[in-house]
């Protein structure tokens, strides 16, 4: 009875690991899409000519007030770097459960498992964003897990024969149902 309870709350730990990992995997993709935060710098001594000027934090400001020319990496690329980094930390954990020598079979089994549904993900969204490119777009970032698929692509507005073509390639791509499938414009 006592094997049976800890088998249980290894089963509890697993799954809280995967629930916290698909949140951070969430989390990274929002907090990536918002717009970098600003601060107010160049305010006057005077109130009559009060002039503020908004910048992204770390920018490097020359005296004569113009910024230094910053190696801007695209919203896609930070996209692309922030889920590699996700994917990588979860990647880890679930070694982490497989090397611990502690680790009942059934929880090694579904560590394994986790593991293949990450690998299947990387590899619906590298043949997804492969295909978005060939039909035109020129960049693109996607997101599958737990049964969703989010969908960047780089463009000013999305018409609805466009919308229908990514939802097509995603849907012919991956497990993901059409109603699941979230697509956002980003410029």
């Amino acid at each position: 009875m006592k094997e049976k309870k800890g088998f249980r709350k290894k089963h509890v730990v697993l799954a809280a690991m995967v629930l916290v990992l698909g949140a951070a995997v969430y989390l990274n993709y929002f907090v990536a899409s918002n717009t970098p935060l600003t601060v107010s710098t160049g305010e006057a001594e005077n109130d009559a000519a009060v002039t503020t000027t908004t910048q992204p934090l770390g920018e490097s400001v020359f005296v004569a007030g113009t910024t230094a020319p910053s190696q801007e990496e695209s919203y896609f690329d930070a996209a692309r770097r922030n889920r590699a980094s996700a994917r990588q930390e979860a990647l880890d954990i679930l070694k982490d459960t497989l090397q611990n020598v502690k680790t009942d079979e059934a929880t090694q089994q579904e560590a394994i498992a986790a593991a293949a549904t990450v690998a299947a993900a990387v590899e619906q969204e590298d043949a997804i964003e492969s295909l978005l490119k060939a039909k035109g777009f020129e960049d693109c970032v996607v997101y599958i897990e737990n049964g969703n698929a989010y969908v960047a692509v780089k463009a000013a507005s999305l018409e609805q024969a466009q919308t229908l073509q990514i939802l097509q390639v995603v849907t012919s791509q991956s497990a993901v149902k059409a109603d699941a499938v979230s697509i956002t414009a980003v410029e």
